[in-house]
């Protein structure tokens, strides 16, 4: 019996104005992803379930996100995430935290805090052929390196990537879904008890 809970997050839309954008783009900061009338850029957090194991003291490897339709009803094509590998879109150094900030700390601290600080990317997200994913290793921090090791094992926790995305509705794979065109900016990947 699955655990997961859909979440119907607040949606807060303004318009952006900017190099490449028109006054009918709109730029969102959601937890997941709904269907827009346009092309949009948004902000995303995208969780793949419990897919982390040590490849040495301190150190997991983990899958950042795989393609496909995910639980949230996004679209990501191998291509997109082969081209934010190439990118170096999540690169070596990209903040790993405990838990997604709330909407007021990522309002406050859009950059995160060092509380929730859990560790960083060793190395720049690669493409994986074999499991059609992002993958990459992460050193973990004190406090949090015993405890995200635990749960990780224990397949308590998954990765949520944090990224600003375009992309609008369509279809992929013969399914409806909000299909991203591009990863403009990894954020952070963050460890999340029920990732999507």
């Amino acid at each position: 019996m699955s655990n997961r809970r859909a979440h119907r997050p607040s949606v807060r839309i303004v318009p952006t104005l900017g190099p490449g954008y028109s006054a009918n783009t709109f730029r969102r900061t959601i937890a997941e992803s709904v269907a827009a009338p346009t092309r949009e850029r948004q902000t995303v957090r995208e969780a793949t379930v419990g897919e982390a194991r040590a490849t040495q003291p301190g150190r997991l490897l983990v899958r950042l996100i795989k393609a496909g339709i995910s639980m949230n009803g996004n679209a990501w094509s191998p291509a997109v995430l082969q081209d934010a590998a190439r990118r170096k879109v999540w690169g070596r150094g990209c903040h790993t935290f405990a838990d997604h900030a709330p909407e007021t700390e990522e309002r406050d601290y859009p950059s995160g805090t060092v509380k929730n600080l859990a560790g960083v990317l060793t190395e720049d997200a690669r493409w994986d052929e074999a499991t059609q994913s992002l993958v990459a290793e992460v050193r973990l921090f004190a406090p949090w390196r015993e405890s995200i090791a635990d749960m990780a094992e224990a397949k308590a926790i998954g990765m949520s990537v944090r990224a600003w995305v375009t992309g609008g509705p369509g279809t992929y794979e013969n399914q409806e879904a909000w299909v991203v065109d591009n990863i403009e900016e990894g954020r952070s990947v963050d460890f999340v008890p029920v990732p999507a």
